[in-house]
C-alpha cells in the first residue's frame, strides 16, 4: 500500500524535522487568524509533493508559522466545505473527456480562488484531529467553513486507505517557513 504521510525537513533536505501537531498540541492552532495559504508547498528536488499549508498569524505566545499537511497531493484527500480540495487532471479529464485540458485549468483556478477568498482572513475556531481523520472549522465574516479528511469519505472514488502506522496527527506539522523538503 502506498505511503501518503511523508517524512519532511525544514529549509533543506538535511534540515530539522518540523514539529507535528501530535508534539505541539492542537491548542496551538486554535483561534489563530490565517494570513495566507498555498496548495503547492514542498519539494523533493524533482517537483513538488503538493502539500497544503496555511500561514497562521503570530499570537501570544506563538510566532507566525505555517500549518502544513504533509500528505502526498494533499488536495486530493482534503475536503473544503464538503468538496475535494482539488481534482487532479487525470480525474477531471476522465469525468469530462470532451472538455479538454484548458477546462481543467479553468476549474483549478476557480477552485483555488474560491478557497482563497474563504480562507485568508479566517480564524480557526475548532480542530479535531485523530489518527484517522481531520476536521478544522474556520470562521470568516460570520460564515463557517470546513477543512477535513473524513474517516470514510462517502462518494469519493479516490478514497485513500491510510496505513495503520500513518497518523493524521503526524501529517499536520508546524513550521516557521513554508520551505519543506520531502
Amino acid at each position: 500500500m502506498k505511503r501518503y504521510v511523508l517524512p519532511c525537513h525544514e529549509g533543506a533536505p538535511n534540515g530539522p524535522a518540523p514539529k507535528s501537531l501530535r508534539e505541539q498540541g492542537i491548542g496551538r492552532i486554535l483561534h489563530r487568524p490565517i494570513l495566507g495559504w498555498s496548495p503547492n508547498i514542498g519539494s523533493y528536488e524533482m517537483g513538488g509533493p503538493g502539500f497544503w499549508g496555511f500561514k497562521l498569524a503570530e499570537t501570544d505566545p506563538y510566532p507566525e508559522e505555517w500549518l502544513i499537511l504533509t500528505v502526498w497531493n494533499a488536495g486530493d484527500c482534503l475536503f473544503f466545505d464538503g468538496e475535494k480540495g482539488e481534482v487532479v487532471a487525470a480525474e477531471f479529464i476522465a469525468a469530462h473527456p470532451d472538455a479538454g485540458i484548458e477546462a481543467f485549468y479553468r476549474r483549478y483556478i476557480t477552485r483555488i480562488n474560491e478557497i482563497t477568498e474563504k480562507v485568508i482572513g479566517s480564524k480557526i475556531l475548532e480542530a479535531r484531529i485523530t489518527p484517522a481523520s481531520s476536521h478544522i472549522l474556520l470562521e470568516k465574516g460570520g460564515e463557517t467553513h470546513r477543512l477535513e479528511i473524513p474517516k470514510d469519505p462517502t462518494g469519493s472514488s479516490q478514497y485513500r486507505f491510510w496505513r495503520s502506522e500513518e497518523s493524521q496527527l503526524d501529517a499536520w506539522v508546524l513550521s516557521e517557513r513554508n520551505e519543506i523538503w520531502a
